[in-house]
């Protein structure tokens, strides 16, 4: 897969993500509330340290992301809810485990995503923190990537001519990959030598959903709304016009709980994207695409309730429900999988 495939696929993931966030922002119980974000003061101003910090994946990401999707991988490997999907590596994981030098479920404990916006296009930064390495990173990447060292750190680099993409060490557990400025900058970041992205606002809301009651997350999303977003996400995703922030936590204990967060321009707007979505909301649960594969039944323990300038969503599923919507979702990747691939235009 080459750099520029690689990023854009990483970078379609984060903004996914977010997107669904926003057009799912409807289920909320209203006796529900998480904490309010932490004050950016909470996280103190960089100062240069002895050694790297990689204690918050969030403290490596350089400022000016606009989205963070962090994953507890060693969660969805444990949860009974998930072990089933992911433990099964196909044809394509184990060719990326070749290819990238390390297997992005079975090595990796936690990633996070983080997507910046450039002149050229969304951006993605991966930190993975696991077991790596080194000698089986270098005969991954192949004679096309240069050796070096950035503050210690072993890093590879991508020929000019095959590319702009590195990938580091920052720590022998913290594997760093994305482009080179943002790699060199996300170990400055562990040195304490460069802004993280942590005071941000998409920082404070990463925190407020990581804070919330309950176990750690299987997964939390963070999202800033800016005009390039809206744009990318144009041909799958209607955003409400006064939609600023976006989140999303995933919990996975004994039962399911998806939370999804909205911070709207005014109350009024809130309401009105509220009452949106409990109207896509049926629209979902009569498609018979969904009937066919079972979900229905699931979409109706989605609420909407708006929350002052909040819109939030919760779907909570018991125990009970885990085998039956397990074999759901299995159908649903296995119907994907056997999906024939369109070859594009011209080639």
């Amino acid at each position: 897969m080459s750099a520029s495939l690689r990023s854009r696929c990483l970078s379609r993931v984060a903004w996914s993500v977010a997107g669904i966030s926003a057009a799912s922002l409807a289920a909320g119980c209203a006796s529900v509330e998480a904490p309010p974000a932490e004050a950016p003061a909470s996280v103190a101003d960089p100062a240069p340290r002895s050694a790297p910090d990689d204690g918050d994946l969030g403290g490596l990401v350089p400022e000016g992301a606009e989205t963070l999707l962090e994953v507890d991988v060693a969660a969805l490997r444990a949860s009974a809810w998930s072990r089933g999907l992911v433990a099964r590596p196909d044809a394509e994981r184990v060719a990326r485990a070749v290819e990238q030098g390390f297997d992005e479920i079975g090595d990796v404990d936690r990633a996070l995503f983080a997507v910046s916006e450039g002149a050229a296009g969304p951006a993605t930064l991966l930190v993975a923190q696991g077991r790596f390495s080194p000698a089986r990173l270098a005969a991954a990447l192949g004679a096309g990537w240069v050796a070096s060292t950035w503050r210690g750190s072993p890093m590879w680099t991508q020929a000019p001519a095959r590319g702009a993409e590195a990938v580091a060490l920052v720590t022998p557990r913290t594997l760093l990959r994305g482009e080179p400025a943002a790699v060199r900058a996300a170990i400055d970041c562990a040195w304490g030598l460069a802004a993280d992205a942590r005071r941000s606002a998409v920082g404070e809301l990463r925190r407020e959903l990581a804070a919330a009651a309950g176990d750690r997350a299987a997964l939390v999303a963070a999202s800033v709304v800016t005009e390039a977003m809206r744009r990318r996400v144009a041909d799958e995703f209607v955003l409400p016009a006064g939609l600023t922030r976006v989140g999303a936590r995933l919990d996975l204990g004994a039962a399911l709980r998806l939370d999804v967060l909205g911070l709207l321009a005014t109350p009024r707007e809130a309401a009105e994207t509220a009452r949106n979505l409990q109207s896509t909301l049926r629209d979902l649960r009569a498609r018979r695409a969904l009937a066919a594969f079972g979900i229905t039944p699931f979409l109706s323990a989605v609420a909407v309730a708006p929350q002052g300038r909040r819109v939030r969503l919760q779907l909570v599923l018991p125990e009970d429900q885990r085998e039956d919507l397990a074999a759901r979702l299995t159908a649903i990747v296995d119907a994907i999988r056997a999906r024939p691939v369109v070859p594009e235009a011209g080639k």
